[in-house]
């Protein structure tokens, strides 16, 4: 049986309606000024009609600018196809996006893009089976928070107490300044646990990566053998990434919380660099990524690094390289999620006898 492929120049208005009818992913197009001109009934569904007469920015991702993934540029510019990662802070999924132009019959270009939903199963607790909502995991998860939540509450009022009876001046005031922080931070943590059946990307502002950098390694700096230098080259004002500070303290938190496990019987450095650069698209192209201004933050080690048929399996659930096992292996990949959430990238690399680094890529967020 033969097939014939449909030809764009002679396909019929009613043939076009039909397949964007037929087609389950959202799809919209937008003009060069970010006007929405089209959307199929998949995306009707997700704009309200009284936002369809605003920018794409704002009636798709709810952003009062233009959104620091935009490709509308390059796709204009280029005429080429590209695809993307995101995560919509309206609903908090992660989403595969195409972009490709569109040109009109008026000799305008526009710029269409499709949605394909990749959200984990285990991020999508709104959608489980209410047979399952109470499962024995959650119902755990429930209790253990809900006990972490008792402990921690007299030590956030107690610290906060002691800091009030102490004078800037104390060498126990900025300790104490430390305990308060790292007390807050698993509140923060254990919050998550007590909502289950919230969306997890739900807390979207520019969030200074320097600061973060610089408060997960005071807090790790406190408990590390002394034998230990750490190296810190941040800048005073570090890029800003859109996200949720907490998942942004977890990133650096589990990487420089590796190194330091790496290095536990041995004297050496752990270095945390952080910078703000601009990828062309055939220095983004090896991460995958599309070109523009990322955030790479780097930790690396002096330990006694990782095999190479170790390597590759790093960001495998429940895998660990470590010698005693005592590794959970959880860490990594939920900084690789986590990273991939956010429309970065994270990468391993390691010389066996001399160390280990990790080096994250996060899109910045552009001023206003």
């Amino acid at each position: 049986m033969h097939y014939q492929t449909m030809d764009p120049d002679q396909e019929t208005p009613e043939q076009y309606n039909a397949i964007m009818a037929a087609i389950d992913d959202p799809i919209y197009i937008c003009s060069a000024d970010f006007r929405i001109e089209q959307i199929n009934p998949a995306m009707a569904e997700k704009i309200p009609h009284t936002q369809r007469c605003k920018p794409c920015y704002t009636a798709v991702f709810g952003m009062d600018r233009q959104c620091p993934w935009c490709v509308l540029g390059r796709v204009l510019t280029h005429g080429k196809k590209i695809k993307a990662k995101i995560i919509n802070p309206c609903d908090g999924r992660i989403y595969r996006t195409s972009h490709a132009p569109v040109y009109n019959a008026t000799g305008s270009v526009a710029m269409v893009t499709i949605f394909r939903e990749i959200t984990p199963c285990d991020t999508l607790h709104e959608d489980l089976d209410p047979n399952r909502a109470l499962s024995t995991p959650d119902v755990l998860s429930g209790d253990i928070a809900h006990d972490l939540n008792n402990i921690l509450f007299p030590i956030i009022g107690l610290t906060e107490t002691m800091l009030e009876m102490t004078s800037p001046e104390n060498r126990c005031h900025k300790t104490l300044h430390q305990v308060l922080k790292a007390s807050c931070r698993a509140r923060d943590l254990v919050d998550r646990l007590l909502e289950p059946f919230s969306r997890p990307f739900h807390s979207l502002e520019p969030v200074d990566m320097g600061k973060i950098v610089k408060e997960a390694a005071g807090l790790i700096e406190t408990s590390m053998p002394h034998r230990i230098q750490v190296v810190l080259e941040i800048p005073e004002t570090g890029p800003r990434i859109r996200a949720d500070a907490t998942h942004l303290h977890q990133i650096a938190m589990n990487l420089i919380t590796n190194a330091c496990h790496a290095m536990k019987n041995r004297s050496g450095i752990l270095r945390m660099t952080l910078a703000d650069i601009h990828l062309t698209e055939d220095q983004a192209s090896p991460y995958r990524l599309p070109c523009g201004h990322y955030a790479i933050f780097t930790v690396s080690d002096t330990g006694p690094g990782i095999a190479p048929d170790h390597i590759e399996r790093v960001f495998d659930k429940h895998f660990t390289s470590w010698p005693d096992k005592k590794g959970t292996g959880l860490g990594l990949p939920l900084v690789r999620r986590l990273t991939n959430a956010y429309g970065g990238d994270i990468r391993a690399s390691s010389n066996p006898g001399h160390g280990t680094a990790f080096t994250v890529h996060l899109p910045v967020d552009p001023p206003p």
